[in-house]
C-alpha cells in the first residue's frame, strides 16, 4: 500500500471515485506531492486516517461527496 504510488510523482488528477473504498490509513498517498485533484466520491469511506494526506500539499480541489463518514474528528 506504501508504494502504491511510486513512480507517479507527476500525477496532478487522481480520481479514485466508485471503487468501495472502505478506510484509507498511512501514507497511503506517498509520492504525490504534485497532486491538484483527488477525487474519492462515492465509495465507502468511513474512516481516514489524517496521515493519509500528509504528502497532498498540493491539492486544491478535493471531492468527499456520497462516502459513508459518520462524523470527521478536527485536527489542530
Amino acid at each position: 500500500e506504501l508504494d502504491a504510488f511510486r513512480g507517479a510523482e507527476y500525477l496532478n488528477t487522481l480520481d479514485l471515485s466508485h471503487n468501495k473504498l472502505e478506510n484509507l490509513s498511512g501514507n497511503f498517498f506517498a509520492y504525490l506531492k504534485k497532486l491538484t485533484i483527488l477525487n474519492l466520491n462515492d465509495n465507502k469511506l468511513r474512516l481516514i486516517d489524517r496521515e493519509v494526506f500528509i504528502d497532498l500539499v498540493n491539492v486544491n480541489i478535493f471531492k468527499l461527496n456520497n462516502n459513508k463518514f459518520q462524523f470527521i474528528k478536527q485536527y489542530y
